[in-house]
């Protein structure tokens, strides 16, 4: 194994364990996104009158017992507002940090694929400037020459022969 396939293995294994525990690190992140103006709910002051009293002023006489329902059902209103806001900060938060890990992810992989081509693109320059030495031949590596040297000597043995009988 050459060492830049062992170096671009190395640094998918380290990069994928870091995308791990950034992913879980991603849920134990808490954000703040309090409204600063959020609105105060309460409820109006009543002014209690006895039966045959005059009013203090215009308005619906409400008995005391619907009087207790509507102070139950408003809190019970605030206490569900409450909760809901609540939960739905909690699940914001929660998505804005899944999100900030897809993108921390994201570019983290980017990297990595940027850095796997710069070294496949090393690598095959490497490969082409081999090639390129190859492919540049000495004079004593050509098939013609020896061709010819060979018709040379066969033909002064032929001659040399010839001469001799």
């Amino acid at each position: 194994m050459s060492f830049t396939r062992f170096a671009v293995r190395f640094a998918v294994t380290v990069t994928v364990a870091w995308l791990i525990a950034g992913l879980a690190r991603a849920q134990d992140v808490e954000l703040s996104l309090e409204a600063t103006d959020a609105p105060q709910l309460q409820m109006p002051a009543f002014t209690a009158i006895r039966r045959g009293q005059p009013s203090p002023s215009d308005g619906l006489l409400i008995q005391t017992e619907a009087m207790v329902q509507i102070r139950l059902d408003y809190d019970a209103l605030v206490a569900q507002l409450d909760r809901d806001v609540t939960r739905a900060h909690d699940s914001c938060a929660a998505l804005l940090s899944v999100e900030r890990a897809r993108t921390t992810a994201a570019g983290s992989l980017l990297t990595l694929h940027t850095g796997l081509w710069e070294s496949r693109q090393g690598e095959l320059v490497q490969r082409a400037t081999r090639a390129e030495q190859a492919a540049v031949r000495q004079w004593y590596e050509s098939e013609a020459m020896w061709l010819t040297i060979g018709a040379v000597v066969g033909g002064a043995l032929v001659a040399a022969l010839a001469a001799s009988l």
